[in-house]
């Protein structure tokens, strides 16, 4: 996978996340081993259930990795006969996603973790968001400069206190400012929060799911439905960080090669 690629690719995946949490915080419906008593859980679930974000994440990175693999932009498909190899070995990769979506959605369901609408909101969301995300997201990555990211003969690009504020701004204030005005919206607004948490049946559940009262506090909501989980946007901006500190501090090291894995 090349550097734009993988910058997207994390970039996306730290924002889906986000986007996620944010979600299940704003529709706040509640998971099905929260209501009914008979429905346990062996995990401590706090976060709202829709959409249900084991499908969402899963079916967004898969595709996306999928698209990348098969229809990568501005790489022309290659028509395959149906006996090649690699038209069978696609055509299994294909069949897999499907049963796999398909057995994790019913997973969450025959669980307790989620609804049937929940499961369904998160998948249809996870693909539609990697289809637009590949085709019309990443052609933006794709269409940096080869001097802004790689090292043969040093990069041209170099990164700056601006680039570095502006990184910061975008990918972990302005997230995090959002993060606190829907708690504050919701907290104002809203009273969903302080009657699940008051709510002694839904402490009962939860307890035998191995949750402590600590984490069941109504001081701990912020932490853990609004705010712990929707830091993973920091997956993106610590790459955009790893690229710069890749640009100011080795630029003139030669062929330095550093893999995306690496920064």
């Amino acid at each position: 996978m090349a550097k734009p690629a993988a910058l997207y690719f994390w970039c996306a995946v730290g924002f889906i996340n986000f986007v996620t949490n944010q979600l299940e915080a704003v529709y706040s419906q509640e998971r099905p081993y929260w209501l009914y008593e008979e429905i346990t859980s062996e995990e401590c679930l706090l976060a709202y259930g829709n959409p249900c974000a084991h499908v969402l994440i899963n079916s967004f990175i898969l595709i996306t990795l999928y698209l990348h693999q098969y229809y990568e932009v501005g790489v022309q498909e290659q028509k395959m006969n149906v006996f090649c190899t690699a038209y069978i070995i696609k055509m299994a990769v294909t069949a897999a996603l499907l049963c796999f979506f398909v057995f994790l959605s019913f997973s969450q369901i025959y669980l307790g973790a989620s609804f049937l609408n929940q499961a369904l909101f998160g998948l249809s969301l996870g693909v539609v968001l990697a289809f637009i995300g590949h085709y019309k997201v990443k052609p933006a990555f794709l269409d940096m400069p080869e001097s802004a990211y790689s090292n043969v003969g040093g990069s041209s690009f170099q990164a700056t206190y601006t680039s570095y504020c502006i990184t910061i701004v975008l990918a972990f204030l302005a997230p995090l400012g959002m993060i606190f005005t829907l708690y504050y919206l919701k907290v104002t607004f809203d009273d969903q929060d302080v009657k699940l948490h008051t709510d002694p049946s839904w402490r009962k559940v939860l307890l035998l799911s191995e949750c402590d009262e600590r984490e069941m506090s109504m001081e701990a909501s912020l932490q853990h439905l609004h705010v712990l989980k929707s830091s993973r946007v920091m997956l993106g901006f610590g790459a955009i960080f790893g690229q710069y500190f890749e640009w100011q501090f080795f630029v003139n090291t030669g062929d330095l090669r550093t893999s995306h894995w690496t920064w």
